[in-house]
């Protein structure tokens, strides 16, 4: 059996997924996968998301908890394809500005991540510059 090496605070690493969009994607599924076959493994993995599914595991978080929540969502992506609009080169691709979206970094679970892997994240997360 393969054994995950601590970390430095000699406990298990944690790991975060930030995956945006349901998890029934291509990509997100990948995630969903690579997140149980570290948690089988002992590592404290754990996905932030903002897809309705969660599969009942509750080291997938949705920031879709409440009705206002998901409103906000739903506005967020629909800001974020604007300026696309005016584009007259534009392709029938899935695109995202990085205008607006949910910032994770203000989060508790990814202040309390050694590791952030990064995998769909179109139109989720705020593209800031960071300090």
């Amino acid at each position: 059996m393969l054994e995950i090496q601590k970390t430095y605070l000699d406990r298990p690493m944690k790991v975060l997924h930030i995956v945006g969009g349901d998890l029934t994607g291509g990509a997100a599924r990948g995630a969903l996968w690579l997140h149980k076959a570290l948690r089988s493994l002992g590592v404290d993995s754990k996905i932030l998301t903002n897809s309705k599914i969660t599969f009942g595991d509750e080291n997938i978080i949705t920031i879709l908890i409440d009705k206002k929540e998901k409103i906000k969502d739903i506005l967020r992506r629909q800001i974020d394809i604007l300026p696309l609009q005016i584009y007259k080169n534009k392709k029938n691709l899935i695109f995202s500005t990085g205008i607006v979206g949910f910032d994770f970094t203000k989060t508790d679970i990814y202040k309390d991540s050694d590791i952030i892997h990064l995998h769909w994240i179109c139109g989720f997360f705020i593209l800031r510059k960071r300090r």
